[in-house]
């Protein structure tokens, strides 16, 4: 599949009705999670396909909730660690604002690139490297490498490169990428299998 058909398939998202948002929102963000994780649908870094792939079995196991956040409002998909750890109740959560499609429709290499910072922050809060502005940083780091991986995919296409503000900081933040202090190596899958037990 070109970039060009992946964009316009994010672009033209149909537009749901107040009942159906909650199941689009989850087909569209396991939809962005399947294409980050996929080397057949992006050539990404193999750090980043296992970072994805981590992230990817987190939700086929249901070991994260996803959520519209009624309470407060949010502008951009959020991770979030609900309950307590003392207790052992703790829920990871992936928090949607209310126009989420909208978002998605609007840019989608940002949204991916959201994914992705999600993705490190999920895998941080199960390694137990609980330091929120070290992993938010971490994440961002991440999503530096997915924005240097996805230019020359544009080039190829001669798709237009034009980043966000947000992006835009995140690439002039973490120019160093997967040599960054801040990435660690992800570790195998059978670490979910303490979610199970």
């Amino acid at each position: 599949m070109s970039l060009h058909a992946l964009y316009e398939e994010f672009c033209t998202l149909p537009v749901a009705s107040e009942e159906e948002e909650p199941q689009a929102i989850q087909r569209t963000f396991e939809r962005l999670i399947q294409t980050l994780s996929s080397p057949d649908v992006l050539s990404l870094p193999q750090e980043l396909l296992s970072l994805m792939a981590f992230f990817a079995e987190l939700l086929k196991r249901h070991a994260l909730t996803l959520a519209l956040c009624e309470e407060e409002e949010i502008s951009a998909v959020t991770f979030a660690v609900r309950g307590n750890r003392q207790e052992q109740t703790v829920q990871l959560c992936i928090l949607f604002p209310s126009d989420y499609l909208a978002q998605v429709r609007a840019n989608p290499l940002e949204q991916l690139g959201e994914v992705v910072c999600l993705a490190s922050q999920a895998r941080d809060c199960l390694c137990q490297r609980l330091d929120q502005d070290v992993s938010l940083a971490r994440g961002c780091v991440y999503m530096a490498v997915f924005l240097q991986a996805m230019r020359p995919l544009h080039e190829q296409e001669r798709l237009i490169w034009a980043l966000s503000e947000t992006q835009q900081f995140v690439l002039e933040t973490f120019p160093e990428g997967l040599s960054s202090a801040l990435v660690y190596p992800t570790p195998p899958l059978m670490i979910l299998n303490r979610l199970e037990n």
